[in-house]
Order: structure tokens, then C-alpha cells, then sequence
């Protein structure tokens, strides 16, 4: 122990510790330099690790006119994006991890050859060290070697990161189930008809040029990125919702943001699955202004989000009778976290059948709402 002090090193983890460490934070690839200095650092550490792609000249150009080769150019911000997001990584954690799952590459900013061969330069280089794994149900640990933990140090304050600018559209595996079983591998976008695909792309990209001119502010004055990402699921007529960062923030902050320095406002469309599903299946009589309230069992602003809840698990559900109750994600059983005491799932069902008939006997359709009602925000 006192020559590792000495050495400032630190001794090897035993096999027994590996199985307890984790990778604190993953690089995703979805990031890219947001000003020049950033930009330049990315540049020198990727030249020094010997990855780094040379634009040539076209073979077509006459000599004495050099032009940077396209393909070159895009592997280099393909470069960029993978080490943007390498480097705001390990400046946040000290144990990191890389997915090397062709699938969890596929259409995203840096692509798999990308990360693939900066990872292994890194290696290579001694920029990085294996801490742990990969071993089964886990992947491979790493951190940074205390050299270049020192020249993060020196960066300190000087790296800039935003988000890269993704792929408009992507196809990803469905869930298998509302209770929270899934893949999540991307699908590749040349499985499907190429003018769908191109169809879907153009809309999201002439969104994101709208919006584009326009500058979301939080509370602070900080810009929040606004640039949107349409996920389908499994083909693309079902899912196909739209998302972006600023849909992560607490809706109390979201409230106070503005938009060009006016206040923002929040629509809520209030039950648009049950809706929707009422008039595909033509339901003769108005539905209540408030579905999940009229339900019989609902008394409290809690019944009322377990109700929203389990009808969501309804429509999900072969027949619209789900077996049990929907998982929750904090763990707690959803008994036990709506006060229901031992009531069945089969006890709760009766009451929503009397508010909304049409989920009795329905097929699974969540799906197919959720590209219905994306379809009419986009078109408003």
C-alpha cells in the first residue's frame, strides 16, 4: 500500500471487485463541439491518436484546385460527435462505458465504425483503461489513464457540448408489453419504403427549420435546444412521436421558460387515446370532459392517475382486460401506491366500462393512438 502512495497509482481491483463496478455514465455519440475551442481540442486529440480522417481531393478536380472530399469531411464530424460525447462523458464521471452493439449505433450522429475505431485508439493510445468486464448481462468498464485525467483538468471550463443534430426519424423494436418488457435495438430506415421514409424526414426537418428560428429560454435566459425526433415503433403506422430535450425538464420549469422572451403556455390534450378510440369506434354518446374522473371508483386526484393509468393499460391489452396491474417504475406495486388495499384488477375493470364501453373487447391499439394523435399535432 505505502508504494502505491508513493507511485500515486492505484493496485489492480480483484476479480470479486470488478462484479461490483459499473459504468457511472454512458457515451452515446448524440454530441458534438458548440464553439470553435472545443472543436479544436477534439481535432488534436483525434490527430494524436492516429484516427483521424484526411479530406483529399477529388479525382475529378483539376490540378491546383484542392477540394475536401465529401465522404472525408462526414467521417470527420461523424469523428467529432463520438469524441464530443467521449469527452463530456469522463469530464462528468470517473468510470464510463461504451456499448459496442452494431444496433445501438444505427442511425445515430457518429454511427458504428466511428465509435468502434476512436474506442480502440483510445485503448491503443493509453488515453483509457479497462476497469471491469465485460462479463455477462454487463459490458465493459473503463476510465481515463491519470495523464489525460490531468489534461481534462486543464480543459476545465473551455469544452462546450451540444446536442448533435439526429437523424429526423428512426425506427426502434416495439415493447412487448405495458409492463415494461422490451428491445431497444434501432431498426435500419432501409428496411422500409424508401418515400415513407423520406416523407416522415422532410416533415420533421421542415418542424425543426421552423423552430430553428425561434429561441426557447429557460428561467436563467439559457437557451434549451428545441430540435425534434420523430421514434416510430416497429414499422412506421405505429408510435412516431416527437421528442427533444426541453421535454425532459420538470413541467414547473418548462412553465417558466420563454419563448423569443414571451411567457410560454402548456396544451394538454386531455384523454386523446380514449378519444381518438371513441371515434374510430364511432361511441354514440359524448364522452364525459373528463373521462378518467367520471369513472366511479375515482374519488381523488390519486385514483385519478392510477385510473389514467390502467386504462392506458386497457388499450393496450388484448381485449382491453389486462391480467394484472400495470409495473411501476419506482418499484412500489400499484396497490400499494394508489391506497387500493387488495382489490383486483378485475374489480376496477366494471367501473371504466361503464364510462368508456368501447375498451371492453378492443384489440391492442396503443400504437396505432399514438400515431393518430402525433399525425394531428404535426398537422396543427
Amino acid at each position: 500500500m505505502f508504494h502505491h502512495v508513493l507511485c500515486g497509482t492505484q493496485p489492480l481491483p480483484s476479480a470479486r471487485h470488478t462484479r461490483s463496478i459499473k459504468a457511472e455514465l454512458f457515451v452515446n455519440g448524440e454530441h458534438t463541439a458548440a464553439d470553435e475551442v472545443t472543436r479544436t481540442i477534439i481535432l488534436e486529440v483525434l490527430d494524436e491518436i492516429g484516427i483521424l480522417t484526411k479530406p483529399g481531393q477529388s479525382q475529378r478536380d483539376p490540378r491546383g484546385t484542392p477540394k475536401a472530399n465529401r465522404r472525408a469531411v462526414r467521417e470527420i464530424e461523424k469523428q467529432i460527435c463520438f469524441m464530443a460525447s467521449f469527452l463530456r462523458a469522463v469530464s462528468e464521471v470517473e468510470r464510463f462505458g461504451v456499448l459496442m452493439d452494431r444496433h445501438r449505433w444505427t442511425d445515430t450522429p457518429c454511427g458504428y465504425k466511428a465509435a468502434r475505431t476512436i474506442t480502440e485508439a483510445l485503448l491503443g493510445s493509453g488515453h483509457m483503461l479497462k476497469v471491469a468486464g465485460p462479463r455477462r448481462g454487463m459490458g465493459t468498464v473503463y476510465r481515463c489513464s491519470d495523464a489525460f485525467q490531468a489534461r481534462l483538468e486543464g480543459w476545465k471550463g473551455q469544452l462546450r457540448f451540444k446536442r448533435a443534430r439526429p437523424h429526423p426519424i428512426e425506427v426502434r423494436e416495439p415493447k412487448k408489453d405495458h409492463w415494461g418488457a422490451f428491445k431497444k435495438e434501432r431498426l435500419p430506415l432501409s428496411d422500409f419504403p424508401s418515400e415513407a421514409v423520406r416523407y416522415h424526414q422532410q416533415t420533421v426537418l421542415r418542424l425543426n427549420d421552423h423552430l430553428s428560428r425561434h429561441t426557447l429560454a429557460d428561467a436563467s435566459g439559457t437557451p434549451v435546444e428545441t430540435t425534434l425526433r420523430r421514434i416510430f415503433n416497429g414499422d412506421l403506422n405505429n408510435g412516431g412521436r416527437l421528442y427533444a430535450d426541453y421535454q425532459n425538464l420538470p413541467e414547473a420549469d418548462r412553465l417558466c421558460c420563454t419563448i423569443d422572451g414571451e411567457p410560454v403556455c402548456e396544451i394538454d390534450l386531455k384523454a386523446s387515446h380514449v378519444a381518438i378510440l371513441a371515434a374510430l369506434y364511432r361511441h354514440p354518446q359524448r364522452l364525459p370532459k373528463d373521462p378518467y374522473a367520471a369513472i366511479s371508483w375515482v374519488q381523488t386526484p390519486e385514483l385519478r392517475k392510477a385510473a389514467k393509468n390502467l386504462v392506458q393499460c386497457m388499450i393496450h391489452a388484448p381485449g382491453g382486460r389486462p391480467g394484472r396491474f400495470p409495473r411501476q417504475q419506482d418499484g412500489v406495486t400499484f396497490r400499494a401506491k394508489y391506497g387500493l388495499g387488495n382489490v383486483s384488477v378485475n374489480d376496477l375493470l366494471p367501473a371504466v366500462f361503464e364510462v368508456m364501453p368501447f375498451l371492453d373487447g378492443s384489440p391492442c391499439l396503443t400504437l396505432p393512438l399514438q400515431f393518430i394523435e402525433a399525425e394531428i399535432l404535426i398537422t396543427v
